[in-house]
């Protein structure tokens, strides 16, 4: 609408890319990347495949997605009980959309090899999507159906997130992943995918471990780094990620996408 807006006035518009998937190639789509005034890109990822669809660098303002770090105070975690879990079980989660680009199907393959060596292991799933039914099927095709908790949609999903052991994104596309910097403002370990704009979050053994895309072995051994953890480097790793995590305040994304905006129309300020 604002690219056929722009065609009967002056007035520019701007495109935020928030996925690391090629632009399509239909007229459409080209009319509408080659009007754009600038284009907002929020991952490194992102940026690198709108340069390789032909975008130009100087159309480019690359802006990170930020969070609201108020949303993290006073957050309680859901109590092992209310999980339907034990007190001793390790639990490992993730809090997303059940989408195929989520790819949890890697997750409960890597859940399952995992369990396997370690009995006391759970996953949970926040969230909702057209994928559930296939997800749980597989679950029990995996035999861990016991193991796994399906929430579905969550008023709440930060309080599930905080009663996590590990976080685990097993995206096999991602734009930039910002429930990766809930858990780290939250103080959960972090294991992710290479997927997309993820390696702009996790810094391999700094603030988090990652692993190939869709190879739930090495996806189960990058979690397994996390459980071997000594308590000093477990607290190491966590507080890197929380201070890490807050580059992406979501403040610096407003400042960030304000001057992007002031760029383009020439005003130096509009206050």
């Amino acid at each position: 609408l604002a690219a056929f807006s722009n065609k009967f006035s002056s007035i520019p518009y701007v495109i935020t890319r928030r996925v690391d998937f090629h632009l399509s190639k239909n007229p459409l789509s080209n009319w509408k990347y080659s009007g754009a005034a600038g284009v907002i890109a929020i991952s490194t990822k992102v940026k690198n495949v709108l340069l390789q669809d032909g975008v130009p660098e100087k159309k480019i303002a690359f802006i990170p997605s930020g969070v609201d770090f108020g949303r993290f105070k006073n957050v309680q975690p859901v109590s092992r009980k209310d999980l339907g879990f034990r007190e001793g079980d390790l639990v490992v989660g993730q809090v997303a959309a059940l989408a195929p680009h989520k790819d949890q199907g890697n997750f409960l393959r890597a859940l399952a090899h995992l369990a396997s060596f370690y009995p006391h292991v759970r996953g949970v799933l926040v969230g909702d999507g057209a994928l559930k039914e296939d997800l749980e099927n597989l679950s029990k095709e995996l035999g861990i159906k016991e193991k796994v908790l399906f929430t579905g949609f969550q008023e709440d999903p930060l309080a599930y997130l905080k009663s996590f052991d590990v976080f685990c994104l097993s995206s096999k596309e991602e734009g930039l992943g910002t429930s990766i910097l809930d858990a780290m403002a939250l103080g959960v370990p972090v294991v992710a995918t290479r997927a997309g704009g993820i390696p702009d979050l996790v810094k391999e053994g700094e603030t988090g471990f990652m692993a190939p895309v869709q190879d739930p072995i090495a996806l189960s051994l990058a979690i397994e780094k996390v459980m071997k953890l000594k308590q000093t480097a477990r607290k190491q790793l966590i507080h890197r990620a929380r201070e890490y995590s807050r580059i992406f305040d979501v403040d610096h994304t407003i400042s960030g996408t304000l001057k992007a905006y002031q760029k383009i129309i020439g005003m130096k300020n509009v206050y």
